[in-house]
């Protein structure tokens, strides 16, 4: 029950990790042409780099799980959160088809919490249901119990075949106390390879060294002339610096200027 096909791959993490942990990665699709060169080169040359739209699962090889964190960008609290109406949202569709097709013993469904309140609990289902039906569980992961110093949320449903008579458990968590970003960031030189810094203005340079740590832009001693000028807008994520003492903040995907994430020195 080892060998397993993984929809919207990405660079390969969620592979990365199901192979650590003994199973085998047997096809990968993403329609992310550097995110599959990342996966050819950390995980295997087994990559589909195209569109989940394109592929017939039926001319796959047979796996015996999927593996599918399927795009978060319309549910995303820092998205548009159009939901399953978007195009992102909607293709949840393309993993029923892949259960419907590849018949497997077992699923991994994975997004962010902000699924549950966007039709989450019906596409969930909808895994569940489809093919020969699965027995489910659906666990809000809070990685940071988990010894990942990052304050990384995730829900992500399991499902085991109906006739194998099996159900998953989540694992208990291991950490009480989270591992902070001075523990984590301990030993790190300053460059390493294969990274690309980001080069900030002077005015954002002084703008940080207002901020103190675990606060961010809006922070009340930040003086007048640092302050943003935009109305209506209050995302805590802008300018927010680590605290040595806590989990880091999720990584933001493409977020732009501002939400890079900065240290707490």
């Amino acid at each position: 029950m080892n060998a397993f096909g993984e929809l919207f791959a990405g660079a390969g993490g969620m592979a990365l990790g199901l192979k650590r942990a003994g199973f085998n990665p047997t096809w990968a699709i993403d329609s992310e042409p550097d995110a599959c060169a990342s996966y050819r080169k950390n995980v295997g040359p087994h990559t589909i780099c195209d569109r989940v739209e394109n592929v017939d699962f039926a001319d796959l090889p047979g796996v015996d799980g999927l593996a599918f964190g399927f795009p978060c960008n319309d549910f995303s609290m820092v998205g548009e959160k159009k939901g399953v109406e978007g195009y992102f949202g909607g293709l949840y569709k393309f993993a029923e088809q892949a259960i419907e097709k590849s018949d497997p013993s077992w699923f991994i469904a994975e997004n962010v919490p902000g699924l549950m309140s966007n039709g989450g609990q019906d596409i969930m289902q909808g895994f569940a249901d489809a093919g020969r039906g699965y027995d489910l569980t659906v666990h809000l992961f809070r990685f940071e119990d988990y010894g990942v110093p990052q304050r990384r949320w995730r829900v992500i449903g399991v499902g085991i075949r109906r006739d194998l008579n099996k159900v998953y458990m989540p694992p208990a968590a291991t950490h009480s106390k989270p591992i902070g970003a001075k523990v984590a960031l301990s030993g790190v030189s300053e460059i390493l390879l294969n990274n690309e810094l980001p080069k900030h203005s002077a005015r954002v340079v002084e703008m940080l060294s207002h901020i103190p740590p675990g606060e961010n832009c809006w922070h009340e001693d930040l003086p007048e002339h640092l302050r943003l000028n935009v109305e209506k807008v209050r995302m805590s994520l802008i300018y927010r610096r680590l605290h040595p003492d806590e989990p880091s903040y999720t990584v933001v995907a493409a977020g732009g200027g501002g939400t890079h994430g900065y240290h707490y020195e």
